[in-house]
This record gives C-alpha cells, sequence and structure tokens, in this order.
C-alpha cells in the first residue's frame, strides 16, 4: 500500500471508528405512539401497541434497529436471547445495534457470540462495533481475541483493540499495551500511551521516555502525561527537557506531569510517616 493511498485509509477508518462510537445514540421517545393513517383516511390511525421485543421481528430493518437499542437500554437479562438473535440479521444497522444493545446489558452470555462473529464478519463497521461491546462487557474471555487485532492492517482497529483491553484491565495484557507504544502509526503509540498511563503500567515508563523524542507533537504531550501518572521522582529530569518543547502544549503537559510525580511522592511519604508514628512504641 503506498503512503498516500495508507493515509487515506487511515482517515476513513477514522471516520468509521467515530461513527461506530456514535452507534449507539438512543432514538428520541416523545411518549406518542407510532401511528400511520389508514388507507384512504386522513384522520384515522392506527396505533402500534406492539413492544420492543416484538418489533424485533418486524420486516422495516429500521423498525428492528430502533427497537434493538431500546431494548438493550432497557439493561434486562431476560432481553439477552432476542438481541443475540438479531446478530444475524441481513442489515448491518440492526446487527450493530444488537451488539450495542449487548454490550449495555453487560450479560457474560454475548461473549461467546460476538467472538463468532469476530471471526467470521466481514463488515468493517461490525467489527469495529463488536470490539467496542467486548471492551464495555469487560470480560477476561475475550483477551486473546482482542490481543490478536493489535496485528490489524489498520491503525484504527489496533487503536480500539488497545482501548477495549485498557477498559478489561488484565495484567496479562499489559506488555502487549507497552509494546504498542512502537507501532508505526502515531495514533496508536498515542492510544498505547494513554492506556499505559490510566492503567499505571509502571513497566512502560522506558518507552514513554523514548517516545517524548517523537518527531508528532501529539505522541510527545501522550507520552509526558502518561508518564506523570506512572513516573518516578528519577524520570523528572526527561520531562524537564520538554520544559522548552516548540509545542506548548507539550511544555505544559510535561510540567503538569512533574506536578504529578512530585504530589505522589510527597504523598506516598507522608503516608510513610504516618505508619511510622503509628508503629513507634509508647514511653
Amino acid at each position: 500500500m503506498t503512503g498516500k493511498a495508507a493515509v487515506v485509509c487511515y482517515i476513513l477508518l477514522g471516520a468509521l471508528a467515530a461513527q461506530c462510537h456514535g452507534a449507539s445514540e438512543v432514538p428520541v421517545d416523545d411518549g406518542v405512539p407510532s401511528v400511520a393513517p389508514e388507507i384512504g383516511s386522513s384522520s384515522a390511525t392506527v396505533v402500534d401497541n406492539r413492544t420492543n421485543i416484538e418489533k424485533l421481528s418486524d420486516t422495516n430493518s429500521s423498525v428492528r434497529r430502533t427497537a434493538a437499542i431500546l431494548v438493550g437500554n432497557e439493561k434486562k437479562k431476560s432481553n439477552v436471547p432476542a438481541l443475540i438473535s438479531l446478530l444475524a440479521d441481513e442489515a448491518v444497522d440492526v446487527r450493530r445495534a444488537a451488539i450495542q444493545g449487548l454490550a449495555v446489558t453487560g450479560d457474560a452470555r454475548a461473549v461467546q457470540p460476538l467472538l463468532n462473529i469476530l471471526k467470521n464478519e466481514k463488515n468493517p463497521q461490525v467489527r469495529m462495533s463488536v470490539v467496542m461491546a467486548l471492551g464495555d462487557l469487560k470480560n477476561k474471555a475475550a483477551l486473546p481475541a482482542i490481543t490478536a487485532m493489535l496485528k490489524e492492517t489498520y491503525p484504527v482497529f489496533r487503536s480500539e483493540a488497545l482501548r477495549a483491553l485498557g477498559k478489561i484491565n488484565d495484567p496479562s495484557s499489559y506488555s502487549s499495551i507497552v509494546n504498542m507504544l512502537g507501532d508505526e502509526a502515531e495514533g496508536v503509540r498515542v492510544m498505547s500511551a494513554q492506556v499505559a498511563g490510566n492503567l499505571g503500567i509502571e513497566s512502560a515508563a522506558p518507552m514513554l521516555i523514548k517516545n517524548m523524542s517523537d518527531p508528532v507533537s501529539i505522541v510527545r504531550r501522550a507520552c509526558a502525561r502518561a508518564l506523570g501518572q506512572v513516573g518516578m521522582p528519577s524520570d523528572i529530569a526527561e520531562l524537564e527537557k520538554l520544559f522548552g518543547d516548540n509545542d506548548a502544549l507539550v511544555s505544559a503537559a510535561a510540567k503538569e506531569a512533574v506536578e504529578l510525580i512530585n504530589r505522589r511522592s510527597h504523598d506516598k511519604a507522608a503516608q510513610n510517616a504516618a505508619k511510622g508514628t503509628k508503629k513507634k512504641p509508647l514511653k
């Protein structure tokens, strides 16, 4: 793939990720029942009294999609089988709505069906929705499949896999998260730094320091912030090198990181002192 083609693919898939993140938007329910005019009459109406579960089998895919979103938002365990059945729907939007609905329920029964989709699904929108849902479900059974996604060709998939690993937060995946700091795509390096920082992965410090020399400013900024979350007082000298960075945001992030490390070090010292006082024998 040429450099220009790679950039175009990355932009398109980035837009796809944003669209997937918005797939679970809840339709407005104004409390007015759905109505449709009778044939030959402009005033008579037909009230749709079906439940949302019943609407899942409607012939209109838009009705099925809306029903799937509403059923998922009910967060009822009893709705899970009905949502799982929609994973085989012919309409992409319906499948995605069912996936998001299952994620909202938080039910572990959804994990295996979602993993099956990840193996066989070709539509990138659906695959992206599955990765996001598996992250939201936070089930460790999904770790092997999500970790495998770190080898996907397109950076946006690798980034979403990292985000999912961050939500599951299992120590067995920490090394995989840290390794992605060396990814060729700047967006993936940024996501890796954010996840490592949020999870407090101290072993990421050496790579974070290395990436603070990255030619891309957003990478330097993300790594400085993450180092502030996981770094030690001995790392402050490396952060101080960024105080004069030509990007003001990078410089600000480095200064905030130093403050965070100092604050954490001070708090730890205070805690240790308090423990020592408690253990001191009375005379």
